[in-house]
């Protein structure tokens, strides 16, 4: 995807998932891939509840994305 090209990605995410997630993203969209240092999504909540989250899966990453 052409309009990609070049640009920075970030993947704000913890427990290593961008180390499957950004070979995949950096082969097909040919972006540079950023990741936040001290970026901490549990404090949003954790799928096993040990934090409590909004809603469902789908539901809590929408809110993290717009708590970002």
């Amino acid at each position: 995807m052409y309009i990609l090209k070049g640009r920075k990605i970030v993947i704000a995410t913890m427990y290593k998932k961008e180390q499957v997630i950004a070979p995949l993203i950096k082969k097909h969209f040919d972006v540079e891939i950023v990741v936040p240092k001290q970026f901490n999504s549990d404090k949003f909540g954790t799928f096993t509840r040990d934090i409590k989250r909004a809603g469902n899966q789908l539901e809590a990453a929408r809110e993290n994305c717009m708590r970002l």
